[in-house]
């Protein structure tokens, strides 16, 4: 029986040396990733914008007398946010528009399943002020 040369010696040990550190390298990242939770809020809490979108979806299964002047608020509330091309502005209002969109959405379509989607949507967009589409 043959035994291995110098050479291939090294060889192997290199190889298990670099999977050992790449199962230790993967570990540290599931680690840093699992223990760092991170929750980050766009906008204020007091945000005229996100004020006015909270109470149209608080609105959103309400009758269209209900509904319609607290989504014009939302509306002119976006239009009075002042250097909208400012980017923390402009990823405010971004957001807020692709909530309304979903609010749109849901006060438009009955199929239940969207609607079940929707409404889990607009619940995010309520707690997290951000859109989960952008």
């Amino acid at each position: 029986m043959k035994f291995l040369k110098p050479r291939q010696i090294i060889m192997v040990v290199i190889i298990l040396l670099l999977g050992a550190w790449n199962v230790w390298r993967y570990q540290q990242q599931r680690h840093v990733a699992s223990s760092s939770v991170l929750v980050t809020r766009l906008t204020p809490v007091d945000s005229e914008v996100w004020t006015a979108f909270e109470k149209a979806a608080s609105l959103r299964d309400a009758p269209e007398e209900q509904f319609a002047p607290a989504f014009a608020a939302v509306q002119a509330a976006e239009s009075a946010v002042q250097n909208p091309n400012l980017l923390s502005n402009a990823n405010i209002l971004s957001n807020v528009r692709g909530c309304m969109t979903w609010l749109e959405f849901y006060r438009g379509h009955k199929d239940a399943a969207w609607h079940t989607r929707s409404q889990q949507h607009l619940d995010a967009c309520v707690h997290d002020h951000r859109d989960e589409s952008n």
